[in-house]
């Protein structure tokens, strides 16, 4: 993998659909950039729950909203931000599901965050004025 400093920005709509607009985009970033093929498969997922649960539960109105979202490639590491105006949520503040129990007993929720954050080498949520800014950092090593 060669040494990169690469960064595309893309801005999307609240709409489900866009959403393959994104993994198209980064499939092209990540290809660019020489990532190997399980990790940029990788953000496909992160991509599907993050983005998802921003378009269903960020946004209480029935108005048109932007999402920003920034690939960079720096120093073996993919950085990924995504930014939105829904309302303020941490969705990585919130207690872990517990896998253990039968799924019959598992409370509804937080199973798809989990699986970012055990996907990513980190995910870090804060708020700027009125916006949620999230990153999410995966090691190329």
């Amino acid at each position: 993998m060669r040494p990169q400093n690469d960064e595309q920005q893309m801005t999307i709509s609240n709409d489900l659909g866009d959403i393959a607009t994104v993994m198209s985009a980064f499939e092209g970033f990540a290809k660019n950039c020489d990532v190997p093929a399980d990790i940029a498969d990788r953000f496909n997922v992160v991509f599907d729950e993050m983005l998802s649960n921003i378009i269903y539960y960020g946004y209480p109105d029935d108005q048109r909203h932007e999402i920003s979202i920034t690939f960079k490639h720096q120093d073996r590491c993919l950085n990924v931000t995504i930014k939105d105006d829904g309302i303020a949520f941490d969705p990585f503040g919130a207690t872990s599901p517990n896998t253990a129990l039968p799924v019959a007993e598992r409370e509804i929720g937080g199973l798809g965050i989990h699986l970012v954050l055990n996907m990513m080498h980190e995910a870090h949520y804060r708020r700027e004025g009125q916006h949620n800014i999230i990153t999410l950092v995966q090691k190329l090593e």
